[in-house]
């Protein structure tokens, strides 16, 4: 389950960021052309930590998350805030807001961060070393 909702908020916040985050008539900008590279930088290093670690470190595949989506909610409401002083600002007379890349990546931080909350209420079972060598033995 854990790794589910991982991977699917993983792609969902990447693609985000390969969509407009600011829409002003005819000018956009994607999420990858600013902050959205930070967040594709995290999303891909805790992809590398899950594949490294998945079978010897539990812990470390339950925090990686944690800290990966708590800091791309945290770049994706920056960039909320920053959008929102643009469209106060009114460029050109030019009505600007966020666009659907933004809410994807804020999306599937959320995503993410709550990937790793969901690994540590669903541990992974972890065999004791009696249980593995009864398990040799009958074998």
């Amino acid at each position: 389950m854990q790794a589910k909702v991982f991977f699917i908020s993983a792609a969902v916040a990447v693609i985000g960021t390969l969509l407009p985050w600011v829409d002003a008539g005819l000018f956009s900008a994607k999420g990858i052309d600013g902050d959205g590279m930070i967040i594709v930088l995290l999303v891909a290093a805790s992809l590398v930590i899950h594949f490294i670690f998945r079978q010897k470190k539990p812990l470390v595949i339950n925090i990686t998350p944690i800290v990966v989506g708590g800091l791309s909610l945290i770049i994706t409401i920056i960039a909320f805030f920053n959008v929102s002083s643009l469209s106060s600002e009114a460029l050109i007379g030019e009505f600007v807001s966020h666009g659907a890349g933004l809410y994807l990546s804020t999306f599937g931080a959320i995503g993410i961060f709550v990937s790793g909350i969901i690994g540590f209420k669903n541990p992974p079972a972890v065999e004791t070393v009696a249980e593995i060598e009864e398990e040799n033995k009958i074998s």
